[in-house]
């Protein structure tokens, strides 16, 4: 069975409220396979497909990647951007504790004294997760 759900992100500047990134993608879990993937893109001209790994202990967690070198996990950019912001690797690694996790588990009510935490990291091209990826 493969489990899907969507989402669009935007990032807005505090300042003025100016969009400075945009994005909309898909997460997917397999579960026959136990492959984790995650699609999306940008308005900008990229597109990834990253796929990788789930684990579940006390977290739940998902990593994946993509590069323009592998054949199944692969970064597709527009020549602009291949020109200006080229990006050759990918990886993420999203954590989830609290109540996302009791959901996932639990699939019932949850108390308020629990708390959500999601920890993403994405790492484009070896930069620091502070950094900002084009």
């Amino acid at each position: 069975m493969l489990f899907t759900t969507h989402y669009l992100q935007k990032v807005q500047r505090i300042g003025d409220n100016t969009i400075i990134h945009q994005e909309s993608g898909y997460w997917m879990w397999d579960q026959a396979t136990n492959r984790v993937m995650h699609s999306l893109t940008i308005p900008r001209g990229r597109c990834v497909l990253a796929g990788g790994t789930f684990s579940e202990t006390e977290e739940i967690t998902f990593d994946v990647q993509a590069s323009i070198d592998q054949q199944d996990w692969q970064l597709i950019q527009s020549p602009f951007i291949q020109e200006k912001f080229k990006m050759t690797k990918y990886s993420q690694q999203v954590v989830l504790a609290g109540i996302a996790y009791l959901i996932h588990k639990l699939w019932c009510s949850i108390s308020t004294e629990n708390f959500l935490s999601i920890r993403i990291k994405t790492d484009c091209n070896g930069n620091d997760s502070k950094k900002a990826c084009p």
